[in-house]
């Protein structure tokens, strides 16, 4: 009646749910490292994590899924492409990109750790630039991995608290053929 949870010791809440039928299958892109990883591997951790669930609210039953199959393929591309179209948020900054031709939203990444690091009473990363999903970006050359951007941190700045932190700024990325202004 009051739409809030009161004082008392049970303490009931509404949630709004959103969720897709019965019947409708979900397509997941991903790229993976050979070598590090095979699609076998990739499809076990999947299933483990659909049957436990996945998100914020896994711990009361919620973002549970089931891996039809995996099949391998190249993500698409364009014939001659010569620039990327980011298909997560990346850093691009040190990667010799031509700049008159890159073309992306900035956005501000604000991190924390977990485990430890949250109990030492500093729990932030500091912020780092990206650059939004969907960026155009111009590299001197087109990286044959499928994968744009770099890895951060591993050298004390992005943590007072943990050093070593690092955070993945890579993503991948579908071939486009971007032409120069005169064409």
């Amino acid at each position: 009646r009051t739409n809030t949870t009161g004082g008392a010791q049970f303490a009931p809440y509404t949630q709004s749910q959103h969720w897709f039928g019965a019947h409708v299958r979900l397509e997941c892109w991903m790229t993976i490292a050979p070598g590090r990883i095979t699609t076998k591997e990739i499809g076990c951790l999947l299933d483990d994590i659909g049957r436990s669930g996945y998100g914020r609210d896994a711990s009361i039953g919620l973002g549970k899924f089931a891996v039809d199959d995996l099949v391998e393929e190249s993500l698409p591309s364009q014939q001659h492409a010569d620039a990327c179209v980011t298909l997560a948020p990346c850093a691009p900054q040190g990667l010799g990109l031509h700049a008159a031709r890159c073309f992306y939203e900035v956005f501000t990444r604000f991190g924390r750790h977990g485990d430890k690091a949250v109990y030492s009473g500093r729990p932030f990363k500091a912020p780092v630039l990206m650059a939004q999903t969907g960026a155009l970006l111009a590299p001197v050359v087109l990286p044959e991995t499928g994968i744009i951007g770099r890895g951060l941190g591993g050298d004390g700045n992005l943590s007072n608290a943990v050093p070593g932190t690092v955070q993945q700024g890579y993503a991948p990325f579908i071939g486009v053929r971007l032409p120069e202004e005169s064409e």
